[in-house]
Order: C-alpha cells, then structure tokens, then sequence
C-alpha cells in the first residue's frame, strides 16, 4: 500500500486552491515554529496560500519535497528494516517526493504552462548528441577504468540494487533512470533554476546540495550501507555530492535546462556505485575523479568570472 503523501497526490484534481493550501499549510506550520519567516493565515486560507507560495516558491517545494518523501522513511527507518541487498524492504517511494513537489508547487504557481515546461525538460535538450553520450556513458568509463586497479567484480552483481528487484543490468539502468526522473526533476529541473535567478550557479549549487544533503537524512537510518557510515564517511559522502552538483549543475545549463542529461548522468552514475558492484573501492574511485572534476569546474568557473568572462557553470 503507498503512503499516505502518495494517497493525497493522487487525490488533487484541478482545483489549484486545492494545491495550494496542501503544500503552504505544512510550509505555514513550519514558518511557526521559526524555520521560515512568513506572515499569518489571512482568514481567506486559499487566498493567502497562493500569495506565500509566490513570494517562496523555493522554500515551499522544499518543505513539500521533505514532507513527501520523509513521510514515507521514517516510518521505515523506525519500523528497524533495513534497505540492502537481496531484501525485499525498498526506500524508492520516497525518491519521488522531489519530483511531486516540484509538479504541486509548479502546478499551484505557474499552473498547466510550467508542468507543461517541467515536463519538456525530461525530454529536450540543447546542443550536440555528444552531452547524450557523455551523460550516460562516462560514469561507466570511469567504473571501467576503476576496474584495472581493482579487479572485475561479477556482471550478476551490477545489476543487484538494494531496493529494487533482481532484473539485470539494463533492465536495472532503466528503473534507476526513472528513479533519478523522481530526483532530479525536482533538484535541478525545479529548484536549480530558481535559486540561479538570484545567484550564480556557484552559489546555488552551493545552498541546493546543502537542502538535497539533509533530504537524505532519513536514509541513514533506513540503509544498510549509509548506517554503518562513520562520522568522517558522512563529510566525504557530502563533499562528493557538492562535486557531484557542480558537474550536474554544469550539464544543466550546458544543455539548455535538461533534466534528461542529467537524469541519465545520474541513472548511469547510480549503477556503478551504488549497486553490488561498486561496493568498496569501485565506488570510491568513481566518486573521487568525478568530485575532483566537479571542483576542478567550480574553480574554473570561479576564475572565470573574477576575470569578468563567461562562467563555466552557467
């Protein structure tokens, strides 16, 4: 049986006001207790509803994209299963919580012109097919090359994911490309470009993998892998998401706003190191050289613009 933030989704129909109180009254609820700055329920609830979410769109999809997918880990970390490989307990109804804020408060702000927007980003992009290439094939050239320092792990075992059924590597590469859909719609085909409005992409990659970071929060207490990270292991697990951002934040705008290329980059880069396979040092490797390259971009970018010429992510 899905969630009950599953159930509620389902349940919105075309009544924008509908939307919006949904969404706003958990951000409102949030504001009281001092984690937003906003101003009190008018008694028109519907009315006042839409005007906060239009002056923070941003802090309300992060509130709802928290809500959504926490609805559903929590209450899976507190029930003591754990996510691992060769269990049948999943974590991937919450991975789509990104995606369904992203389409509530694009829906409740912009109405059916931005979900209509939001959706062609999933399947456009600007530029050569080489991003294509690139996005879905270079994590897999660098798991290759990891190889010749490490040895070969077992064909069988890249296609064993913890949380997903045992269907073989390409039929596993597409469920994860979907699940990445449920990500990076949301953190990059929404709230990237948002936070970008008023900030470089530097920055704004900066404070959005701050919020995609703590997201995560919950998964370290319902994954077998993330809870048995020691302290140190966590700093570098966010210091190789922050290099991992630059390099999408760099495809994003490289390409026009695609959220396809970096799904696919994410889909790709989620079957070299999170499944069996790239279990140890595999996955180390991987992550490492893409950090490396994410910070080489922001420096990069950073010189860029100090120098007063184009930026490097955008």
């Amino acid at each position: 049986m899905p969630p009950p933030s599953f159930e509620i989704i389902r349940a919105i129909h075309a009544d924008r006001a509908v939307v919006l109180y949904l969404v706003v009254l958990a951000g409102d609820r949030w504001a009281r207790s001092g984690c937003i700055m906003t101003t009190a329920i008018a008694r028109h609830p519907f009315a006042s509803a839409a005007g906060l979410v239009r002056r923070h769109p941003v802090a309300s999809y992060f509130v709802a994209a928290y809500l959504i997918s926490w609805s559903y880990w929590i209450p899976l970390a507190l029930s003591g299963k754990r996510v691992d490989f060769g269990t049948s307990v999943t974590h991937v109804p919450g991975l789509f919580g990104p995606a369904a804020a992203a389409f509530l408060v694009t829906f409740a702000v912009e109405g059916r012109t931005g979900i209509h927007r939001l959706l062609a980003s999933c399947v456009r992009f600007q530029g050569p097919w080489s991003w294509i290439a690139f996005a879905t094939l270079a994590p897999l050239a660098l798991f290759a090359a990891a190889t010749l320092f490490v040895g070969v792990p077992s064909l069988k075992d890249l296609g064993i994911f913890g949380g997903l059924p045992q269907v073989g590597v390409l039929p596993l590469w597409f469920l994860l490309l979907f699940t990445s859909y449920g990500e990076e719609i949301g953190w990059r085909g929404f709230a990237l470009p948002h936070l970008q409005q008023r900030r470089p992409a530097l920055s704004a990659t900066l404070l959005l993998t701050c919020a995609w970071a703590a997201w995560h929060v919950p998964t370290f207490f319902a994954l077998a892998g993330y809870e048995q990270m020691a302290a140190a292991t966590i700093v570098g697990f966010f210091l190789a998401m922050l290099g991992g951002a630059f390099v999408l934040t760099w495809m994003f705008n490289s390409t026009g706003g695609s959220v396809l290329v970096v799904a696919l980059w994410h889909a790709s880069f989620n079957l070299v190191t999170a499944t069996r396979a790239g279990r140890g040092n595999l996955a180390a490797i991987v992550s490492i050289v893409v950090m490396i390259f994410g910070y080489a971009l922001a420096a990069a970018d950073l010189r860029a613009r100090r120098r007063g010429r184009a930026p490097i992510l955008g």
